[in-house]
């Protein structure tokens, strides 16, 4: 242990991918949401009606949180032209003659283009207009209702007989800062802890250091293996309490379920990826080859943990290939803890199998460092003793 926290010191290249790498990205990528809320999404508005309803709507919109009125355009090529240029992401179109159709007893249509390349805002602009059309709607046949001599409590119950209660129980209001950052924060996390813990022993390989490595721990494999990570851990602990205590807190990040709890989960997760790093480093000695391994391994984690597309939606192939990451069933525990104030009684499954990540990652990691140790220090050894014997003589 002692060895491993003079060559963190003395290596710019680790102590900047567990330290300094980690501080700067967290808050980056936690500044990013700081609004939390999407807003002020830029709309036109084509009012072809000019007409007492048409006015209403497009005072409607003007006054929606999720809007900002760029434009009153004249044509539908204005329309066209402004989404394909990014001037505004959606466009309002009241067709001539709609408020003359509602009068009638016809149905008519409130138009809206949007710009749906990007699914987060397409469906942002799709529920907060079809809002002002629903409530455009109900509007207008409270009025009839109301003509027809009915009271307001009436008029309301037969214009909206069916009244839909949603009660969002996590995240109620659509909140990116409280959804995205806590799973993109640890996918990071993952991705340095792995490619500093494939650099432990392939290092020791490239530079030959490995017989000093194991006169420091007297020729023991596991006392290298709990030497070399326990020092890692330390300060990986320190970052997850800085994530959780810290960077949390100052961007108004609420955590819904037992902290310690959160922080334990935590500590279990840098341990399964902190010991797949070094399985990776006891494995392949070559130490470039074995960071393009841990990068291949670590860049495609967040698609394949099921956060942003649901696992069970992808190929069977790519499921199974999600299950050898820790960061898919971690990440399945944090959410339950974090969003949902979940007890610990509901995650032992993501917790046996992280542990089980600890463990066999550790042995197949004393298996391969034993077997490729004798390789190395049995010639050395060999050499030591034709010297040893050579002066003897």
């Amino acid at each position: 242990m002692k060895r491993e926290w003079r060559r963190i010191s003395s290596r710019k290249n680790l102590y900047l991918l567990m330290i300094m790498a980690p501080i700067l990205l967290f808050f980056g990528i936690a500044a990013i949401y700081q609004h939390k809320v999407v807003s002020g999404l830029p709309v036109a508005v084509l009012d072809a009606d000019h007409s007492e309803l048409s006015r209403t709507i497009t005072a409607a919109v003007r006054s929606n949180r999720t809007f900002e009125l760029k434009a009153e355009v004249q044509t539908l090529q204005e329309i066209e032209e402004g989404l394909r240029s990014g001037r505004f992401e959606a466009a309002f179109y009241m067709p001539q003659g709609m408020e003359r159709e509602i009068k009638r007893g016809t149905p008519a249509e409130l138009i809206i283009y949007r710009n749906h390349f990007n699914l987060l805002t397409g469906n942002m602009i799709l529920k907060d207009g079809a809002t002002i059309g629903r409530t455009m709607s109900v509007g207008i046949l409270l009025k009839k209702l109301a003509s027809r001599g009915l009271g307001p409590e009436q008029a309301l119950a037969l214009a909206n007989p069916i009244r839909v209660d949603s009660r969002p129980l996590f995240n109620p209001a659509y909140n990116y800062a409280n959804y995205l950052v806590p799973g993109l924060l640890p996918a990071m996390m993952q991705m340095f802890i792995m490619l500093v813990a494939v650099l432990l022993l392939s290092a020791e390989y490239t530079e030959q250091s490995l017989s000093d490595l194991y006169s420091a721990a007297r020729g023991s494999s596991w006392a290298v293996l709990l030497g070399k990570s326990a020092p890692h851990l330390l300060v990986h602990a320190a970052t997850a309490l800085g994530l959780i205590g810290v960077v949390f807190p100052l961007f108004g990040i609420p955590i819904a379920g037992s902290v310690t709890l959160l922080f334990g989960l935590l500590m279990l997760f840098m341990a399964a990826s902190l010991t797949l790093g070094l399985l990776i480093s006891c494995l392949v000695p070559n130490q470039m080859l074995a960071t393009e391994i841990a990068v291949f391994i670590n860049t495609p984690a967040f698609m394949f943990s099921g956060y942003t597309f649901p696992l069970w939606g992808m190929p069977h192939l790519h499921q199974l290939f999600s299950q050898i990451m820790p960061f898919t069933h971690f990440l399945s525990a944090f959410i339950k803890v974090y969003q949902m104030g979940t007890p610990w009684r509901y995650i032992k499954n993501e917790i046996m199998v992280l542990s089980l990540f600890v463990v066999i990652a550790l042995a197949l990691s004393w298996l391969a460092l034993a077997w490729r140790s004798r390789r190395l220090l049995s010639p050395i050894a060999a050499q030591a003793g034709e010297l040893e014997g050579g002066s003897v003589l």
